[in-house]
């Protein structure tokens, strides 16, 4: 076991409902935790954070925390809370609001000192998955610029997908889901929705993107047939890695490559929520089996690469869920499990049972 001990931040995201961030001492909630890799500390750093999203550590020690209800959270090394101006106005209905941060890969150097963030933004017809940058001062954000928004706004609000991840390229990633009401729209190549794109660092689309020389499919498209992916991180070696939220059950762990179709609606290992029978088909041709579906309703949000293995974050019941309840696509008070996934062929190649075992 490695003597060094490594402060775990993460418990900064105890946010509660209050109205008003109050700043607290760092206080100690477990001295030790023994990993396979490491010896941790848990502590909590702050409290009075409302549904925080996303986190993204500042060069100097501060800490960024998107709320989703459309506020951005500066947090000191004390504790104490600074709440920036310039956020946009977001859609709060259902599962929106400021979502996901990602700091530009030269963030530090002056010229490239960009905070990009999605944020579900209203508009005629609903809303859309939106990608933003801004620079920072100590309590703004300024230079705002919009790169991109999704292609159509629609109800009801929610499966903003929304996840951010750097490729080695100096490309960004951005994921999109179905947006709840109309899956058929996932295998419209024409449509946004139910994707994960691939943009250059200003929002445009890179020359190499596999569908640019495809009519019948948008040029920002990477990836299709993703009902809602809430999780996205790619390792050191470039490999991308998704966890996506299936419907009643089917929930997913892929890995993803450039010009694959992953399969919703027409594949799917979840049930209708009504009826709870099986949706679609357990695999088909053509279209890429997820690398590992995730027994029960376990509601996958994020991988984090490390050590070849992968720790996967997942949401817990909100209050006022019974536990059985399918968690919403926010972060939540959840668990953490750590697996390493292999296989992931196309189609029949490799079939699945409806069930496959747990992690």
């Amino acid at each position: 076991m490695p003597a060094t001990l490594h402060r775990l931040p993460a418990a900064l995201l105890a946010g509660g409902l209050a109205s008003a961030a109050e700043a607290t001492a760092a206080e100690t909630l477990v001295e030790r935790l023994e990993t396979d890799h490491h010896e941790l500390r848990l502590e909590r750093i702050t409290t009075g954070l409302e549904h925080p999203w996303s986190l993204a550590f500042l060069p100097d020690g501060d800490l960024l925390v998107s709320e989703r209800p459309g506020r951005l959270a500066r947090i000191d090394e004390a504790g104490e809370i600074t709440r920036l101006d310039g956020v946009p106005e977001v859609s709060t209905r259902g599962q929106g609001g400021l979502l996901d941060l990602a700091l530009h890969p030269d963030f530090g150097s002056g010229e490239d000192d960009w905070l990009y963030f999605t944020w579900s933004h209203p508009g005629s017809g609903g809303s859309a998955t939106t990608l933003s940058r801004a620079r920072l001062t100590d309590d703004a954000l300024v230079d705002q610029e919009t790169l991109f928004v999704q292609d159509r706004f629609s109800d009801p609000g929610r499966h903003y997908g929304s996840r951010l991840a750097w490729l080695p390229d100096g490309s960004l990633l951005m994921s999109i889901g179905d947006r709840g009401r109309e899956p058929p729209r996932v295998q419209d190549g024409g449509d946004h929705a139910g994707s994960v794109l691939r943009l250059t660092e200003s929002g445009g689309v890179p020359e190499d993107n596999p569908f640019v020389a495809d009519d019948a499919v948008l040029d920002e498209i990477y990836t299709m047939g993703n009902r809602n992916p809430q999780g996205l991180t790619v390792a050191a070696d470039g490999t991308i890695w998704s966890t996506e939220h299936g419907p009643r059950t089917g929930d997913e762990l892929n890995r993803l490559m450039g010009g694959e179709n992953y399969g919703w609606p027409e594949v799917s290992r979840g049930n209708d929520y009504a009826t709870n029978e099986p949706i679609g088909r357990d695999s088909a041709p053509g279209m890429r089996d997820p690398l590992h579906v995730f027994a029960g309703r376990f509601a996958p949000i994020g991988p984090h690469r490390g050590h070849g293995r992968y720790l996967l974050r997942l949401a817990g019941p909100p209050a006022g869920r019974r536990p059985g309840q399918r968690a919403p696509g926010t972060p939540g008070a959840g668990r953490r499990r750590r697996g390493r996934a292999r296989g992931g062929p196309r189609g029949r190649d490799r079939p699945h049972p409806r069930r496959a075992p747990g992690p």
